[in-house]
This record gives structure tokens, C-alpha cells and sequence, in this order.
């Protein structure tokens, strides 16, 4: 099932009971319950045995924007070492560097895993929620 209700970043990330640390540049959250909420671009999935992939890299937009940039580095080095949840906020629009996405939705029914992350290239796993 896919949510498609276009939501502003910050009514995004309150759907799953995360706040940014600033609206203008982070792109990750831990929501009260632990998991971490990520807002990742539409164009960067694919599916990968039956599961859902997001794949990118912090240093393709961390000169745009480096303190979000450091802030997902340290979200995604404790959602590895602690094995939390992840939740997904989809980003639409233009995307690249400097880019600002024009709306987001989210996807409440997967749940994810950050299945593999080298401090750059990271890949986020997603299934259906159980």
C-alpha cells in the first residue's frame, strides 16, 4: 500500500514522532520510539529481492549541504551500531545538489534496516512492516 498525501519535511517526519534538528537542512531524525526517519529522493530505488533499496552517497550532496550531511552520518553510524528501525520519507522534485524536493510522503507501511554503510555510500533495506 503506498501513501501518496503530499506533506511538507516537517508534518513528514511528525507523522512517524521524529522533529528536525532544522527543517532548512536535516534530512534525518530519531523519532521517539528509536527508529531513525530518513528522507530519501524518489529516483534512488530500486528493488532488490523482493525488498525495497535506497542507495546513495553522503559526499554527492555534502558540499550543498554539510551539516545535514553530518547529521545522517551520525544517524546512520548509530542506526548501524544500535540495529534501529528505519522509516522512510520519500522526497519529490528536483533532486541533486542544492536541490530543494518540492513535496514528501511517507511509506508507514515498510520498515527498514541500514544494510550497509561505509561512511559514504550507504543502502537502506525496506520491507512491509510486520
Amino acid at each position: 500500500m503506498t501513501f501518496q498525501k503530499k506533506l511538507g519535511i516537517v508534518q513528514a517526519f511528525k507523522t512517524y514522532g521524529a522533529k528536525l534538528a532544522n527543517f532548512r537542512w536535516a534530512v534525518s531524525a530519531i523519532a521517539g520510539d528509536g527508529s531513525l526517519v530518513v528522507s530519501c529522493w524518489d529516483n534512488h530505488f530500486r528493488t532488490v529481492n523482493k525488498s525495497l533499496h535506497y542507495e546513495d552517497t553522503l559526499s554527492r550532496w555534502s558540499a550543498e549541504n554539510t551539516p545535514g550531511s553530518d547529521l545522517l552520518k551520525s544517524h546512520l553510524e548509530q542506526a548501524q551500531r544500535d540495529s534501529l528501525g528505519v522509516r522512510l520519507v520519500i522526497a519529490h522534485g528536483p533532486s541533486g545538489p542544492g536541490k530543494t524536493a518540492s513535496h514528501f510522503h511517507v511509506r508507514p507501511d515498510l520498515m527498514g534496516r541500514v544494510a550497509n554503510f561505509d561512511g559514504d555510500r550507504f543502502v537502506l533495506a525496506f520491507k512491509t512492516a510486520a
